[in-house]
């Protein structure tokens, strides 16, 4: 017979373990019922992973993929075209519907609150791009989601190209434009309320020739993803490709071209041929070159705070939208669009520029269906227009109907008020 120390041993050994057992078996309870509470359903129902319904990933619909090696192949037989609806499954993956694009009116009152929090949490103006007054030649910058190892030094001729002072320095707009690159652009005829935009940010370099009529002509904004360099110039490697870059350049004409340069370690070949080319080369462009500094913690912490939202990586839409905040009245979104098909559930392309038949992929260090329910959220508050379908043909702007008193806000005429 053991000894009775042995014995008592044995006793703790199992009543650990059961109790352990017990906490365990009440957690898995305790996060099933929060998971049922946000899905606003009271049980989480096997028929939620139904053929009607599809885990909606981050499709990167204005973003290159920096990171090929993580690209992954979306799931090209999904059904995805009926009204919008949610839940989440028991391992808190977001299951959405396609949604429709619900009605919308501009609120000013919203809108006046969005801009107000996001000027209480940092100067977007500001910190939009390094300037001379922010570095000297020889400064050693970090880069914000790389291990500290990885730096940079200000060359002499970075430095002799940045900027006297942030280009968005004094503007205020009433209409902004923010283009992503969804192939749901095509056929969408919005090129003309596009262009009646005061201001237009444009999405890595996107082309607007031979797509007018539904991304218009207008660029005030464009930014410049460091893999396009890469993968679409070849590293500006061959006299072909540096006379190529140099005209979609010079088409720009004086818009400003932003490059998110000390986001990632990645980033830091890029800006040294970016700085070469545009130095040799400064006499013949007329872009206001903008270099984004260590930024990305402060645009980051924004989106976590004010719109419980985290991500990894934001898009460069959502960069986008958030320079727009910080100097537009009234916005518009056009490409913001994490999906397959269209509401009818005929196929897109990932960008409007490709041909339907490209293979669509995205990176999983995005997270485009939480993003697109943060802008539908923001949508139906008024603070911005999320446009998924065809345009007006003579350009619809609501802030038409406002009376301007001063930068901000309008007086709102009664007519609009009542609809507030």
């Amino acid at each position: 017979m053991p000894p009775r120390g042995v014995l008592r041993y044995i006793a703790v050994c199992v009543g650990s373990i059961f109790l352990l057992s017990l906490l365990a078996m009440l957690h898995r309870v305790h996060d099933r019922e929060k998971v049922t509470k946000k899905s606003g359903k009271s049980t989480l129902r096997e028929d939620a992973l139904s053929d009607d319904l599809a885990v909606q990933s981050a499709f990167n619909v204005s973003d290159f993929d920096e990171d090929q090696e993580e690209s992954l192949m979306t799931n090209q037989n999904v059904s995805l075209y009926d009204p919008f609806d949610e839940t989440v499954t028991s391992e808190g993956l977001l299951v959405t519907k396609i949604p429709k694009q619900p009605p919308w009116t501009l609120n000013m009152t919203e809108v006046a609150m969005a801009k107000k929090g996001l000027r209480k949490y940092f100067n977007v103006v500001k910190r939009i791009s390094l300037t001379k007054k922010d570095v000297q030649p020889g400064t050693i910058m970090h880069f914000d989601q790389s291990p500290e190892n990885y730096v940079f030094s200000i060359s002499p001729m970075l430095y002799d190209l940045l900027p006297e002072r942030s280009p968005l320095q004094g503007m205020h707009h009433r209409k902004c434009a923010v283009i992503g690159n969804s192939g749901i652009l095509l056929d969408s005829g919005c090129g003309n309320e596009i262009d009646k935009a005061d201001f237009v940010f444009r999405c890595n370099f996107a082309p607007t020739k031979g797509y007018e009529r539904d991304v218009g002509t207008k660029t005030n904004f464009t930014t410049f993803n460091g893999s396009i360099l890469q993968y679409r110039f070849k590293y500006l490697a061959t006299e072909k490709d540096r006379r190529k870059f140099l005209r979609f350049v010079q088409a720009l004409g004086d818009a400003i071209f932003w490059m998110p340069v000390f986001t990632y370690h990645t980033n830091a070949i890029p800006a040294r041929i970016l700085t070469d080319f545009f130095w040799e080369n400064r006499n013949k462009t007329n872009v206001k070159l903008a270099w984004l500094g260590n930024a990305l913690k402060w645009i980051n912490g924004y989106w976590r705070v004010k719109h419980q939202f985290k991500a990894y990586r934001l898009t460069s839409g959502v960069f986008m939208y958030t320079v727009a905040q910080a100097i537009c009245d009234e916005i518009h979104l056009y490409g913001f669009y994490p999906f397959q098909e269209d509401e009818e559930g005929h196929p897109i392309p990932y960008h409007y520029y490709e041909p339907k038949e490209v293979n669509q992929t995205y990176s999983r260090v995005h997270k485009m269906d939480a993003e697109n329910l943060v802008l539908r959220s923001l949508h139906t508050k008024g603070v911005l227009k999320l446009t998924t379908r065809k345009c007006d043909p003579q350009g619809s702007w609501d802030i038409d109907n406002y009376e301007k008193v001063a930068p901000f806000p309008y007086r709102i005429p009664p007519k609009i008020r009542t609809n507030l």
